[in-house]
């Protein structure tokens, strides 16, 4: 996956599991700390095809919001960000 990074911003690596009821993949990215998580989501969609609604991230056990940034839930180098994939149908 390509790096989401700025200028102003260190990079990061960050683990991604992403689950759903037919496989799980393990993604490492670069990003930085400061990207909302639904922009992380949108960016997931265009890498995975898998819609960000779809999506449900939790860190360290909770819920992550798309309003609020990786930084402000504490992850780090090297975090591992669960991401359950749901079965909604549209």
């Amino acid at each position: 996956m390509a790096s989401v990074a700025d200028e102003a911003s260190p990079c990061t690596e960050i683990k991604f599991c992403v689950n759903s009821c037919s496989s799980t993949n393990v993604l490492q990215i670069d990003c930085v700390t400061t990207i909302m998580i639904g922009g992380l989501k949108e960016d997931l969609r265009n890498y995975c095809n898998i819609p960000a609604e779809h999506q449900v991230w939790t860190y360290n056990n909770q819920t992550l919001s798309d309003e609020r940034t990786l930084k402000s839930y504490g992850i780090t180098d090297e975090s591992n960000i669960m991401i359950q994939i749901s079965e909604r149908r549209f």
